[in-house]
């Protein structure tokens, strides 16, 4: 790539088989790959939807504590009032 410079992170010292680094740049999270990232980044403060699995679930809620929100989150129902394997999830502030 034309134009970045990239550099090789300094091996500071290895303990116990973990090897710690210095100069590593931190990433941005605005401009992260992780899809849970760019949905909380894209929703505003009482926006919700409906997430599938409850995996999908603790994601979305971790990611939102990660980045300073927290979460609510409630069964969906179906028409015979039954709980349904979707949850809709909000974000809202701390």
């Amino acid at each position: 790539m034309v134009g970045l410079k990239f550099t090789m992170p300094k091996v500071v010292k290895e303990i116990e088989g973990f090897v710690i680094e210095s100069g590593v740049p931190l990433t941005d999270p605005h401009k992260s790959r992780d899809k849970w990232v760019r949905l909380v980044n894209a929703m505003s403060v009482g926006d919700s939807t409906v997430l599938k699995t409850s995996g999908d679930v603790v994601s979305f809620r971790m990611n939102c504590k990660k980045l300073g929100f927290n979460c609510k989150s409630r069964a969906v129902r179906d028409e015979q009032g039954k709980t349904t394997a979707s949850t809709r999830v909000w974000k809202v502030s701390k």
